[in-house]
C-alpha cells in the first residue's frame, strides 16, 4: 500500500496539473444601441441619435448616429410604450441591414398569418 503525506500529495498533483495561462487580452470595444418603436412606427424611447419611420404596412427603418452595416442585430416583438398596456399581439419579426441607409436598420413585422402588420418592437443593435 502507498502512503503519501499531505506535502507529497499536493506535489503530485501540481505535477499533474497543467500550467495556468493568462487571460487573452480584453478585446475591441464596442458600442450598443437600442430603440423601441410603436405599431406606428415610431420611436418611444432608445439611445440618443436613434429614430424610426414607418416605409409601408409591416416595415420600420430604424436609424442610428453611426453606420450600422458591419454590426449585428436583434429584434423581438413587444410592448411599444412607455409603462403599462396591454399584451403585446403575437406575430413574426425580420431584422436585416438597409441596403438603403448604411445608418439604418430594416425591420418587418407580420401577423400570425405570416401577413406584414404593424406590430411594436424593440430592437438592439451592437457595433
Amino acid at each position: 500500500m502507498l502512503r503519501t503525506t499531505g506535502a507529497a500529495l499536493a506535489a503530485l498533483l501540481l505535477q499533474a496539473a497543467p500550467a495556468a495561462t493568462a487571460a487573452p487580452p480584453p478585446g475591441q470595444s464596442h458600442t450598443t444601441y437600442d430603440i423601441v418603436v410603436n405599431n406606428a412606427g415610431n420611436k418611444v424611447r432608445g439611445s440618443a441619435g436613434t429614430s424610426a419611420f414607418n416605409a409601408q404596412l409591416g416595415t420600420v427603418i430604424a436609424q442610428f448616429p453611426i453606420q450600422v452595416t458591419t454590426c449585428g442585430y436583434v429584434a423581438s416583438l413587444a410592448r411599444g410604450i412607455r409603462h403599462g398596456g396591454v399584451d403585446e399581439r403575437p406575430g413574426f419579426i425580420t431584422v436585416v441591414r438597409s441596403s438603403g441607409f448604411a445608418d439604418g436598420v430594416f425591420v418587418q413585422t407580420f401577423g400570425p398569418n405570416g401577413k406584414p402588420r404593424n406590430r411594436p418592437f424593440h430592437l438592439v443593435v451592437a457595433c
